[in-house]
Order: structure tokens, then sequence, then C-alpha cells
């Protein structure tokens, strides 16, 4: 595992933790051709503060390039986007309530060039 630009990350019982100021990302050293994946998302630190958490189910080894669901409980949404050397392109969006310590767990399918994202096990795809 690499993280990406800073931050801590450990391996709990509850999967992995992160502690970090700042956005920081931890990207696995396995590769897959079409990847479905499966996360609990919880947000929120012990002082009750709250920023976005993102699956990137596609992306570069430095996470300039790729795909991500990013899920934010500051405007409600959920949204999957493209990034290109850093630069983000929403590409779907939908209102999801995202409350600190509860959190969502989405599950991403990609098959060649399609990504379907499902929160919760909806029935719609993002």
């Amino acid at each position: 595992m690499t993280v990406v630009p800073a931050g801590h990350w450990t391996t709990t019982g509850a999967g992995r933790t992160g502690v970090f100021d700042r956005d920081s990302t931890a990207v696995s050293s396995t590769e897959c051709t079409d990847p479905e994946l499966t996360s609990l998302v919880r947000l929120g630190g012990p002082d009750g503060t709250s920023g976005a958490g993102s699956v990137l189910p596609r992306a570069s080894p430095h996470t300039a390039d790729g795909y991500a669901l990013d899920l934010d409980p500051n405007p409600r949404t959920v949204r999957f986007f493209r990034k290109d050397a850093g630069r983000a392109t929403v590409l779907a969006e939908a209102p999801l309530l995202v409350r600190t310590g509860v959190g969502p767990a989405p599950r991403i399918r990609a098959r060649g060039g399609r990504i379907e994202a499902f929160i919760d096990g909806g029935p719609s795809s993002m």
C-alpha cells in the first residue's frame, strides 16, 4: 500500500483506518483489469469533524488520473467523477444523506469501459 500525498493509514479489525489533516489516499499495489469491490465507508473523527471519503476503482499510482466514487456529508451527495491530471469532472451525482460515524456500503463494478456504482445495495447505478 502506498499513501498519496500524506497521512497515516493502518489496518485494523474494521479495515483500513486513516488519520490526516488534508487529502490522503491509500493506494493498493494490486492491479485488476475489471475490479468489483464492496467497501464500508465511515466518515468522522473523534472530535466530530468530518470530510468526504472516496473509493477509487481505477486510478494511476499517483491518483492524478482515474475514477472515483465520492461520498460527501456536507452537500449530502454521492458523486462519480473522472480525474485527468488532477482535474475532476463529475460524471454522475445523486443526493445521499451521509452521516458522521454511519457509513454507506458502496459496491463498484468495472467491466471494460463501463463502471457501475451501487450504494447500500440499491438497484440504480450511477
